[in-house]
């Protein structure tokens, strides 16, 4: 994947580069430089960023954003792309997590 591919795939996901880079739990900074292709992605990353690619092609952007972005919060050991690539996160156990939060007193 090229740095315009990643650029595009970021403008696609209507995400900024903060949140694109806490979806793959990498900086914003190396996300930058990916994009102005000053460094490259890795293995992991490109095949997280494939798989992506993959997901914007089936999913809502907007929905497959939030999911991602609400597991980077309930999961943070993990960046969110790899626990849905894993197939830990999906939209039924973000939804039960985030009533989970709401129902503890």
């Amino acid at each position: 994947m090229n740095p315009e591919n990643i650029k595009q795939l970021r403008k696609k996901f209507k995400c900024s580069q903060e949140e694109l880079s806490m979806i793959l739990g990498v900086t914003t900074a190396t996300l930058s430089r990916w994009e102005n292709g000053q460094a490259s992605p890795s293995a992991k990353n490109l095949e997280q960023l494939e798989f992506l690619k993959q997901k914007l092609n089936k999913e809502d952007p907007a929905n497959l954003k939030k999911i991602l972005l609400i597991a980077g919060v309930s999961f943070a050991a993990m960046a969110p792309v790899g626990l849905m690539m894993s197939g830990l996160i999906n939209k039924d156990n973000i939804v039960e997590k985030v009533k989970g939060f709401f129902s503890k007193t």
